[in-house]
């Protein structure tokens, strides 16, 4: 399984986190349209994670939906670069969105591996997914002096580790476990939202 071979993650080191906007001094400063922006963010990044462990299930269960929820999955990105593309040039935006795309495609093609038990591919698309990771959160450091590349990769990385966790307990039917591991998955994802969110407040919010 994917413990057993995955390859190990490059270590990124640790900044001290930022405070989510989710604090009431930082909600206190901020008006309505705002509070859309987190609102709107917060909803597309738990979207990504409850539709990849919907993926994880029906591939688990080699249910009839794979296709389909592999497509709701791919709609996400340009829902993403529509948000972020009222804040950043469009070629800023659209760079994210082909960034996101290459994870989901990442991740199909893993979770398919893993159900195969191919070990070579779920090592070669681990190594993939933390490529990715590492790129995107170079990029999004790179557009907004206010995200910071490594808190981004240690996001990442983190929701990565979780969401490969969900796989296995899924696929090895350690269903209770799998459930407690998705709650945390989703947590990793409110956490990358708001610091999306913190950082662009901050750079188009005088």
């Amino acid at each position: 399984m994917i413990y057993k071979n995955q390859v190990n993650p490059p270590a990124a080191p640790s900044v001290p986190a930022p405070n989510p906007p989710s604090t009431p001094s930082f909600f206190g400063s901020i008006g309505p349209e705002q509070l859309a922006l987190i609102s709107n963010l917060r909803q597309l990044w738990m979207q990504l994670a409850i539709w990849s462990r919907s993926l994880i299930v029906s591939t688990a269960a080699s249910l009839g939906d794979i296709q389909m929820i592999t497509d709701r999955l791919m709609y996400l990105p340009n829902a993403f670069a529509k948000v972020l593309g009222q804040y950043f040039d469009p070629q800023e935006a659209d760079h994210f969105r082909e960034l996101l795309q290459e994870h989901i495609s990442t991740v199909v093609a893993l979770f398919a591996a893993e159900k195969a038990n191919n070990d070579q591919t779920v090592n070669q698309e681990t190594e993939n997914l933390y490529q990715n990771a590492n790129r995107m959160a170079d990029y999004l450091g790179s557009i907004n002096s206010y995200w910071n590349s490594v808190q981004w990769r240690n996001l990442l990385y983190i929701y990565i580790q979780i969401l490969l966790a969900d796989l296995v307990a899924r696929m090895t039917g350690s269903y209770a476990s799998e459930i407690d591991i998705f709650d945390d998955l989703q947590t990793q994802a409110i956490a990358l939202s708001d610091y999306m969110a913190q950082g662009m407040l901050q750079k188009f919010v005088p």
